[in-house]
């Protein structure tokens, strides 16, 4: 009798740009626009760092961090 299901284990590509990074699905195209922030490497300013956290942090879910984590991140 056959077995049901495969037991291979999961094959990862070995080009890092193929990852889904846990997300699951490819990016919309509003979603990429979304990403395309410009943060102007003007100095090593704190405010810099902190607009930064704000619009692109974490990963998975950008602009989802309180001023208060933000803050302490910063600190």
């Amino acid at each position: 009798m056959g077995v049901p299901f495969s037991i291979a284990p999961a094959v990862r590509s070995a080009d890092p740009h193929e990852e889904d990074y846990g997300i699951d699905r490819p990016a919309m195209d509003t979603e990429i626009q979304a990403w395309n922030i410009d943060v102007s490497p003007d100095g090593p300013y704190v405010t810099t760092l902190y607009d930064y956290l704000r619009q692109a942090v974490p990963f998975n879910a950008p602009q989802s961090l309180t001023p208060d984590e933000i803050h302490a991140l910063t600190a």
